[in-house]
């Protein structure tokens, strides 16, 4: 919007961020206020689009490309939803006021289970992320890795228009070899990479 924008942040990480973004806004004045009146639900896997859009009664999400998002009018409710994830499978998060979180969390629950929908938790995630060669701030990324030891210097548009914090730091680093590389291992057991 014009007054406000979204971040959503690794929750590991939220004091650090939140500083980093106030320190970044108050030379122009800003006020940064932290919403934390919304909760996020996370569904993924190859049954997510339908399920979403079965229990929010939203066929708009249909054409929702990944790593979009954005406000839905559904069952009287507005919500803030996208097409992410973490897990290399479509899904979505869906943000919403705690009364609203609940039912939606029951009737996705609900939704699933003949398609063997069940919740899991962050080790599960992690271990997905890792299989689809997701990074995570504090993992594979952090202030000592940039992108381009992490093999993401794709990511960073250079010849953009315009100046952004890091950018000098980040074009010294894009000239030079990596300090080091991230790659990729096979696991050959069962056992979940940790």
């Amino acid at each position: 919007g014009e007054q406000w924008f979204r971040v959503v942040v690794n929750a590991g990480t939220r004091d650090k961020d939140l500083a980093w973004i106030r320190r970044h806004a108050e030379p122009y004045g800003l006020t940064v206020r932290e919403r934390t009146d919304l909760a996020m639900l996370a569904v993924q896997g190859p049954e997510a689009r339908a399920k979403v859009i079965e229990v929010l009664g939203l066929p708009a999400l249909y054409a929702l490309k990944p790593f979009v998002g954005g406000f839905f009018d559904a069952n009287g409710s507005e919500y803030f939803v996208a097409c992410t994830g973490y897990t290399g499978e479509d899904g979505f998060e869906i943000f919403a006021s705690p009364g609203d979180a609940e039912p939606i969390w029951s009737a996705l629950a609900d939704a699933g289970r003949d398609d063997g929908l069940i919740p899991a938790g962050l080790a599960a995630r992690d271990s997905l992320r890792l299989e689809a060669g997701m990074p995570l701030y504090g993992n594979e990324l952090g202030r000592d890795v940039t992108p381009y030891d992490a093999g993401l210097g794709r990511t960073v548009k250079l010849d953009k228009a315009g100046d952004f914090v890091g950018r000098a730091a980040l074009a010294e680093r894009a000239a030079a070899a990596p300090a080091r590389v991230l790659v990729g291992l096979v696991g050959r057991s069962r056992r979940i990479p940790r």
